[in-house]
């Protein structure tokens, strides 16, 4: 049995999906806004995303890379208008294209592929002297969990998976918050500031003067 999710923005479509999902005996979820996915996806630990192409309470292709981020494998599900858009949801890191009108049993065959592959195994990260459970969205240090919040977890996710690579705040903000960078915010400052000390990444997580941080990992031992 695994969790998953179905993003998408027509209902009878979604309920479709679902009922086919629950007769394979896995437990699915539906949700038509983007946001409330978002949400839900932080809180749980899906084993799959289902999700459409056309939603409107968020853009689809900024909500398929926050789900890549996370490791939970998707399958975007595109119109037969949207056929062209396939190789650029690829690019960005969908598991598996589908159009519409599609069968059940393509879509099953391909959720099945997935979930074997391992979209539910946990993959370990090691950066230095710390261990990252992606799945779990655990963080080890010396047998030791960190304790990071939702955030603080996104914002060392960024880091991790683009080493030696600048980015502005609002890149950060976009990334990790989903949205334009308020000028006179602090909350990437503060979170970046709250990471560093969780993960004595004082010197690891570099920072940029009038740009943004840096990530140089550190070497193990």
């Amino acid at each position: 049995m695994a969790d998953i999710i179905v993003v998408e923005g027509e209902q009878c479509v979604a309920d479709v999906v679902r009922a086919a999902f629950e007769r394979e005996g896995h437990c699915c979820v539906t949700m038509q806004d983007g946001l409330d996915a978002v949400d839900a996806i932080v809180e749980a630990d899906f084993d799959l995303a289902v999700l459409g192409l056309g939603l409107t309470s968020v853009d689809s292709l900024q909500l398929l890379k926050y789900i890549r981020t996370l490791d939970v494998p998707t399958i975007m599900v595109l119109g037969a208008s949207q056929e062209e858009e396939r190789e650029n949801c690829m690019a960005i890191g969908a598991s598996a294209c589908i159009v519409k009108p599609f069968s059940i049993r393509e879509l099953l065959s391909c959720a099945n592929r997935l979930l074997r592959r391992g979209g539910a195994v946990r993959e370990t990260m090691r950066v230095g002297m710390a261990e990252i459970d992606t799945a779990a969205r655990q963080v080890h240090i010396a047998g030791c969990e960190v304790p990071l919040s939702p955030k603080e977890y996104d914002l060392l996710m960024l880091f991790v998976r683009n080493p030696h690579r600048a980015f502005s705040r609002e890149d950060i903000y976009e990334h990790v918050w989903h949205g334009y960078y308020p000028s006179k915010s602090k909350a990437v400052d503060v979170a970046v500031a709250r990471l560093r000390k969780k993960m004595g990444w004082d010197t690891e997580i570099k920072a940029i003067r009038k740009f943004g941080y840096r990530f140089d990992p550190p070497s193990v031992g």
